[in-house]
């Protein structure tokens, strides 16, 4: 029996191993799991983790599933796979026929956030995979993606061999990929020799040509299959001046607050800035000169919990556009505030 208080260690050490055994890990109050060696469900088995459990990784660790994963939480009560240290850890890598269910989690600062080498089915819905390498390598497999965030990888966001993506198949369907690569061409997704429908993917913006260069495909190797996409916004991803706000039910409610890096950058005329709200509070965002001057308040009122954005037109608030340079925006909410740079480029 582990106490749910006054544990010495704080947390529930993983110790690898492999298991073909049906097994739970459970949630108990203000205790972590930390993934110290990486463990393997073996063929025939299944690991079920509760919504609310934080999962944390040593460097270079992962979990290894040959038979099945669910890992599904709530939307008010999600599953974090995160670094134990500042190093990255190895993800969640699906192998032989492994497969499993993935919802509403946040998987970050992962080399490989979904790692699938498999024949089996990987289903991911109301989930953001952020901050890490690669957001998802697929090897093989069949992925299944629904109402998620891939964003903010700095080597790819989708990185595909010979896996096969399903994305949905209308404007409810959605799923948001953006921000990945740092900028970089053919780094928000970079096909497999496979077609797919991508129509109702959110790429950061609705110009053809932008989404095009974040893309790698048919038009730029004769080899791989062509992602069909339409060049605008599904429905609540608009980027127009102002917020948006993510409050559907289906959403996952973030576990932290956090604000990321706006996308793009360097930019013309508009960028977004993407946060995280893990509960009702006032959220400040403003914009400065490069002198520390206020050009703009883009926000400035209490926001609900939930994944929002914000996009800035270039504009100052009497509503001229303002001159090319490095501009800060600063982020405060709670107890956490942050200042990024961005590049307005005319």
């Amino acid at each position: 029996m582990v106490p749910t208080s006054g544990n010495a260690n704080n947390n529930i050490q993983v110790y690898g191993g492999s298991s073909d055994r049906l097994g739970t890990w459970r949630l108990f109050n203000d205790l972590d799991y930390v993934v110290t060696n990486s463990p393997t469900v073996s063929a025939g088995g299944q690991l079920t983790i509760e919504d609310g459990v934080n999962v944390l990784f040593a460097a270079n660790r992962n979990i290894t599933v040959r038979g099945s994963l669910s890992a599904e939480g709530t939307p008010s009560n999600g599953i974090l796979f995160t670094q134990n240290t500042a190093s990255d850890w190895y993800g969640l890598s699906f192998q032989g026929g492994g497969g499993g269910d993935i919802a509403n989690c946040i998987i970050e600062d992962a080399t490989y956030g979904i790692n699938a080498n498999t024949t089996g089915t990987v289903a991911v819905s109301s989930t953001t995979i952020r901050d890490g390498n690669y957001g998802v390598y697929g090897i093989n497999g069949n992925l299944e993606f629904l109402h998620s965030y891939i964003i903010d990888n700095s080597g790819y966001g989708f990185y595909v061999t010979n896996a096969t993506l399903q994305f949905g198949t209308d404007a409810t369907e959605w799923n948001d990929i953006y921000g990945n690569g740092t900028g970089q061409a053919g780094r928000n997704y970079r096909n497999g020799p496979n077609d797919v429908n991508a129509q109702w993917v959110y790429w950061g913006t609705e110009n053809q040509a932008d989404i095009e260069f974040s893309i790698w495909h048919e038009l730029d190797d004769a080899a791989l299959g062509l992602v069909n996409y339409l060049p605008y916004a599904t429905e609540g991803h608009d980027p127009i001046s102002g917020v948006e706000d993510f409050d559907s039910p289906e959403q996952l409610l973030p576990r932290i607050t956090a604000v990321y890096k706006n996308f793009p950058n360097p930019f013309n005329p508009m960028t977004k800035i993407n946060f995280d709200l893990h509960k009702t509070t006032l959220v400040q965002i403003q914009v400065f000169d490069i002198s520390g001057a206020r050009v703009a308040t883009l926000v400035d009122r209490s926001m609900p919990a939930g994944h929002h954005k914000v996009v800035w037109n270039g504009r100052d608030h009497k509503d001229r556009a303002v001159s090319s340079g490095v501009y800060l925006y600063q982020f405060r909410a709670g107890n956490v505030s942050k200042t990024q740079r961005m590049m307005l480029v005319r």
